[in-house]
């Protein structure tokens, strides 16, 4: 039985990485440098050669462009909900100072006893927040949506450029021409790892901006409980 086209289309499109581990997974290079050991520069053999140092290095680039994606997917939901959560916990608390005397008669209590429970909502309401914060939410979404477009605007210059070169190496094969087109990896490449190393060093700023967060209302917690 003959293998679907559009399965071996996805497979041409993103090399040997295929095998669908995460992009993150230190075996794509190990994979990356099986591959690259095999090229030949020698000869006729110079063009396939580019070639396929070409598309190995876009099939980092493309794995990527969908880890990112599937993040900025999760990162989105995420948001939504707790920012939900974050509305709806501060709007109760808002309501019920106003709510307090009709609750209060209803209820056979006083009005400041139940103003307690506004509180406990604004806590939440900011527990929610710096959760936000923290576990991949608001700051994730916009990080990762960034990040993602970012490598696109890469491959996408990267591609049009490189086609540039490879049609001069086909047409001179100069060893000039040939190492033209290989430079043109190289920076590819270099910027690429740039831009994941920028994502990175963003990435520990959230984090570190949550938990500072978190410190801070702990500590105005144990401070409220002080007499």
């Amino acid at each position: 039985m003959s293998e679907p086209q559009n399965s071996r289309d996805s497979n041409s499109r993103k090399g040997w990485f295929h095998f669908r581990k995460p992009a993150e997974h230190p075996e794509k290079i190990a994979l990356f440098i099986a591959r690259l050991s095999k090229l030949e520069w020698q000869g006729e053999a110079r063009m396939a050669s580019l070639q396929t140092l070409n598309s190995e290095v876009l099939a980092i680039a493309y794995a990527e462009v969908e880890y990112y994606y599937s993040r900025r997917v999760s990162a989105r939901n995420t948001s939504q909900n707790l920012r939900f959560l974050a509305w709806l916990t501060a709007t109760f608390g808002i309501m019920i100072p106003l709510a307090a005397p009709v609750l209060a008669s209803s209820l056979y209590t006083s009005p400041a006893s139940l103003l307690q429970y506004g509180f406990i909502a604004f806590a939440i309401t900011g527990a929610v927040l710096v959760a936000d914060n923290l576990f991949a939410g608001t700051q994730a979404f916009i990080r990762n949506t960034n990040t993602q477009l970012g490598i696109e605007r890469l491959i996408m210059l990267h591609v049009i450029d490189f086609q540039t070169r490879l049609n001069k190496f086909a047409t001179e094969g100069t060893q000039q021409s040939l190492s033209e087109a290989v430079e043109a990896v190289f920076t590819f490449a270099d910027n690429f790892l740039s831009l994941m190393a920028t994502e990175t060093n963003n990435w520990q700023q959230d984090v570190r901006s949550g938990i500072n967060e978190l410190k801070q209302q702990v500590s105005n917690a144990q401070g409220a409980k002080k007499p």
